[in-house]
């Protein structure tokens, strides 16, 4: 051994990352995505349009059947988007009075349009037609959302939205 190893051999060693201990013990904190809360939320930006119109929420109840509730299992925003949703007047008088519609867009897209309607004196949409009676206006316009739909896809938006409609008892869409 000595004739092929002049000098004695250099032994290394390196020690594994995936030791148990490594794999047990972090030295760095991971950083958690904030906790998303179920239920319809305002998205607290200063200059969203949708925000001061919305009822946050957790369960939407029928102002026809106090019985019928729906429970929001998913955390919605005005910037969410394929979501059914329901306008209702917060005035005294006009309890049972509704609209449920759908968007496949953000939610703040849509309700921009609804406030269109509103502003602009178009009396033929039930938006617009409802919040330009006498004694009514923007301000006694409230937001909720329904449901966030799970499939992406127009047919399944409309039945949704067909249902919450004969739930609730609301208009018509527009």
């Amino acid at each position: 051994m000595k004739k092929v190893f002049q000098k004695p051999p250099m032994v290394a060693y390196k020690q594994p990352h995936t030791s148990l201990r490594n794999l047990l013990v972090k030295t760095k904190l991971q950083v958690r995505d904030q906790r998303k809360i179920p239920g319809f939320k305002k998205y607290r930006k200063d200059r969203c349009n949708t925000c001061p119109f919305v009822e946050e929420s957790t369960v939407v109840t029928s102002s026809v059947d106090k019985n019928i509730k729906v429970f929001l299992n998913s955390h919605i925003t005005c910037e969410s988007s394929n979501v059914i949703y329901c306008i209702f007047c917060n005035k005294q008088g006009c309890n049972n009075i509704s609209y449920v519609g759908e968007t496949e867009r953000q939610l703040k897209v849509r309700i921009r349009e609804h406030i269109g309607y509103i502003n602009n004196l178009n009396i033929n949409t039930p938006t617009g037609h409802h919040f330009n009676m006498p004694n009514h206006s923007l301000e006694n316009m409230r937001i909720q959302v329904i449901e966030q739909c799970k499939e992406n896809s127009r047919v399944y938006r409309k039945i949704r939205e067909q249902r919450f409609i004969n739930l609730f008892e609301t208009l018509q869409k527009e």
